[in-house]
């Protein structure tokens, strides 16, 4: 039990979020995993607030092409966190360009998936700013979908 104490006692602390804080949101994915991590910009960088991710089921990791998978976790971090990200304007920061257009473009296309419609749907409700950054900036999400993070 001592050993638990000490392991819950170097966890890193998670920051709570201010209604004057500016956020950042991280996703990513991989062929198996998807994550998000919520950041606070401060003075010095940026502080945690909160990390979500999970597995993709067999048949997503098998059928979904890897910019669904993507955007799976776009949609899944805007879920998660509407008492930090409805009200406010935000950071959105992905590593695939693809996101970015399956975001701000309409889609027209009869042979789009009805999902990623309703998924466009959903996110149209929140005020974000899109960046594409480079793969190794993006950190603590992609962390998050490698054997051993989430």
């Amino acid at each position: 039990i001592r050993e638990l104490k000490q392991v819950c006692n170097n966890l890193p602390k998670l920051a709570i979020p201010q209604d004057e804080d500016e956020l950042v949101v991280y996703t990513d994915a991989n062929d198996y995993r998807w994550a998000a991590v919520l950041m606070k910009k401060t003075t010095t960088g940026e502080e945690p607030c909160r990390y979500t991710g999970g597995l993709f089921t067999e048949q997503q990791a098998k059928v979904w092409h890897i910019n669904e998978k993507e955007f799976f976790a776009v949609w899944k971090a805007f879920k998660k966190w509407p008492l930090f990200l409805l009200a406010k304007e935000f950071t959105l920061k992905v590593d695939n360009t693809n996101v970015k257009a399956f975001l701000k473009n309409k889609l027209e296309s009869k042979i789009e998936k009805a999902r990623i419609i309703r998924w466009q749907a959903e996110c149209q409700y929140y005020c974000y700013n899109i960046v594409v950054i480079k793969s190794h900036e993006n950190v603590l999400a992609d962390f998050l979908t490698r054997d051993g993070g989430l």
